[in-house]
C-alpha cells in the first residue's frame, strides 16, 4: 500500500499543483517525463505523480472532488490536474487521443494553478 500512502501524502502537503498520470504505457511514461521537465524545480508549485497501477489508489481517486464532472470513468483518464489545497479536479487528459502536446500539459497546469491564492 505504498502507492496509497504516497498519493495521500502528496495531497496533504502545501498548496501545489499536481499533474497525475494513471497508466503504465510507454506513452504515459514519456508524457510524464515531459510534464516533469515543465514542472520546474522541487520548490516550485508544479509536481508530477505517475501512478502505474491506478487500482492501487482507486479509493483516493473516488474521493476527489470533480465539480465540473470531468471524469466520467477513470479508465478513460490518462492524466488529470488538481490543486492540492482544494483537491478539485481542474483538467483531464483522456486516454487514446494520440500524442499529448506541450500545450495540453501547459493548460493542465494553468487550469489547476488558477485555484492557488
Amino acid at each position: 500500500m505504498f502507492a496509497q500512502k504516497t498519493f495521500q501524502e502528496a495531497l496533504e502537503k502545501m498548496d501545489q499543483v499536481l499533474l497525475v498520470f494513471l497508466d503504465n504505457t510507454s506513452d504515459a511514461e514519456q508524457t510524464a517525463i515531459l510534464a516533469n521537465k515543465m514542472a520546474g524545480e522541487m520548490d516550485e508549485p508544479r509536481w508530477v505523480i505517475w501512478v502505474r497501477r491506478p487500482d492501487q489508489i482507486q479509493e483516493h481517486l473516488d474521493q476527489l472532488s470533480d465539480p465540473l464532472s470531468l471524469v466520467k470513468d477513470w479508465e478513460s483518464v490518462l492524466a488529470f490536474s488538481l490543486s492540492r489545497g482544494d483537491r478539485e479536479i481542474r483538467f483531464v487528459i483522456p486516454r487514446g487521443n494520440g500524442h499529448v502536446t506541450i500545450v495540453e500539459l501547459f493548460y493542465a497546469y494553468i487550469k489547476a494553478s488558477a485555484t492557488l491564492v
